[in-house]
């Protein structure tokens, strides 16, 4: 095992993510995380991966791609760095210029930074709704939603300790902003104005469920049942966050039912195949309830999970043919399987839950074997050669003793792609990983590449782990194995504005994105400090 050289294996046929379709870019077979979950065929929102190695980059304070409005309404594209809470922004019209141009919002009617959209807005256009006025001077505000003839906006106040955030409305009929209140009755009152005829909102809203506190989600609510209630689509771009941008969309979601506060949604590729259809108990945050199925592109069913309170339950897997193929629960944190079934339809597991069973994974061009002992799934492996097992569950799993230290150096080390930071591009990318029976990273192979610009650094921070990694190897029966599994290279941008639900294929619905939510916040708070110390060293005057 030890002259396995280091293999770099790419699919350059979906380099280009809008060239390809869901079924095409994650159907990559069978394979396996560290906790015995398998891949089955497809990447789906519950897989969990071993290890996730993550880069970060934020394009606050620097210079952006995007253009402004002056007040004549001519339009100058460039390049934009802008702080929150600022009432300017600087502007080069190459990004490589010495020299830039300091613009007020007295003089721009609006700039647009990557995604992020903001206006100018003047004091006395605002209605406090009996609040003290806040600014006296022309400021910016972000654009967070439009719909049903209103828009919504976000402004950062400065503070002595950290900002103070505000909301404000502006109704195409009233040509207005007005601040949502801070005191609760007035609150109340001004959020069950808005859209008096969405009843059970508003009944959330009685109830106390939404707050100054809570206002982003309850515009967000707000806009999913005006999109109900019209059948109007939710659009995804290609790593399944929510864009306004119909054009660049690769997928797209109906809200087919609103019952109470459960959201029964169906998720397509551009195209109109159907992916999977579940129900939701909320939506900001993401929250499963029930039964979701999964689809193979000519719509027969896949896979079934059931959901309970966000945990996952139980579910199903079934044949291409859509005979079963093994069904599942959860107990006390463990799957334990409750039938398998061979292709030709006859069980794998006797009356104690023992059995072994063979698939021939038609992808990957292997016969794996599965092992079960008191309906569990305890190994799973193929042969290469004879005397050449590689496993995918084993009794004992491999593992990277220094994955702490390696995670934190690859995101402290290792610099986002320039282009993708440009672009605003992110990306989560599973990658195999071959741990041998003497302690050895020995290979990896990039498994899904959905656009080039990440590549380079994937095999930089692959190059990194193989290079650094500590490992342990599989065993068997105190037989030490060679292992393989997934890992995930994650790439996000954080942008100015935190409105837009993310659901990303590998993470957004389970607790790695947990982990990717956690580590958005704590560079926001960054953000915010860093905010804060601009303010003081150069208050504004108020």
């Amino acid at each position: 095992m030890k002259n396995i050289s280091l293999l770099i294996l790419c699919l350059f046929s979906i380099l280009n993510s809008n060239a390809q379709s869901y079924f095409d870019d994650y159907n990559i077979g069978c394979y396996s995380n560290l906790y015995g979950d398998i891949v089955e065929g497809y990447l789906d929102f519950d897989f969990n991966p071993s290890y996730t190695f993550s880069l970060s980059d934020e394009i606050v304070g620097k210079y952006t791609r995007g253009h402004y409005f002056d007040l004549h309404g001519a339009k100058k594209e460039g390049f934009i760095q802008y702080y929150h809470a600022k009432r300017f922004f600087r502007f080069k019209a190459d990004k490589n210029d010495d020299d830039f141009t300091l613009i007020k919002a007295k003089a721009c009617k609006e700039f647009t930074v990557g995604d992020d959209r903001f206006i100018s807005i003047k004091a006395d256009s605002i209605s406090w709704n009996q609040e003290t006025s806040i600014f006296t001077q022309d400021y910016f505000i972000e654009v967070l939603d439009n719909f049903e003839n209103k828009t919504f906006y976000k402004f950062l106040r400065p503070g002595s300790n950290s900002p103070t955030i505000y909301y404000l409305v502006e109704s195409d009929s009233l040509g207005r902003y007005e601040a949502f209140p801070n005191q609760n009755k007035k609150f109340m009152a001004f959020a069950k104005s808005l859209f008096p005829e969405y009843t059970s909102i508003l009944k959330d809203i009685d109830e106390k469920k939404y707050t100054k506190n809570t206002i982003q989600t309850l515009i967000k609510n707000f806009k999913y049942t005006y999109l109900h209630t019209n059948d109007k689509p939710i659009f995804y771009t290609s790593v399944w966050v929510e864009t306004s941008d119909k054009e660049n969309s690769k997928y797209f979601a109906r809200i087919n039912s609103i019952v109470d506060t459960t959201f029964y949604l169906t998720f397509y590729t551009i195209d109109e195949k159907k992916i999977f259809d579940g129900e939701f108990s909320s939506l900001v945050p993401l929250k499963r309830a029930g039964t979701f199925t999964f689809y193979n592109e000519d719509g027969t069913k896949r896979r079934e999970l059931v959901y309970s309170d966000n945990k996952l339950v139980g579910g199903k897997v079934y044949f291409q043919n859509g005979d079963l193929h093994r069904s599942f629960q959860i107990e006390d944190s463990e799957m334990l399987y409750s039938t398998v079934k061979a292709a030709n339809g006859e069980s794998v597991l006797n009356n104690l839950g023992n059995g072994t069973e063979k698939y021939f994974d038609n992808l990957r061009e292997k016969e794996i074997t599965f092992c079960y002992s008191d309906s569990k799934l305890t190994q799973a492996y193929y042969t290469k050669q004879p005397g050449d097992t590689i496993y995918l569950i084993c009794p004992k799993s491999a593992k990277i003793v220094n994955y702490s230290e390696l995670k934190g150096y690859i995101n402290r080390k290792i610099s986002y792609p320039e282009d993708a930071l440009d672009q605003l591009k992110s990306a989560t990318i599973p990658v195999k990983l071959l741990i041998n029976d003497e302690k050895e990273i020995v290979s990896y192979k990039v498994l899904i590449d959905s656009d080039s610009l990440f590549l380079s650094t994937v095999i930089e921070v692959m190059d990194h782990v193989k290079k650094k990694a500590l490992v342990k190897s599989a065993k068997a029966y105190k037989e030490k194995k060679t292992q393989e599994f997934l890992v995930f290279v994650d790439f996000a941008v954080s942008k100015f504005i935190d409105y837009s639900v993310s659901y990303n294929n590998y993470w957004h619905m389970n607790h790695m994105h947990n982990m990717h939510h956690m580590q958005q916040q704590q560079i926001q708070e960054a953000m915010m400090r860093d905010i804060q110390r601009q303010i003081n060293s150069n208050p504004p005057p108020f």
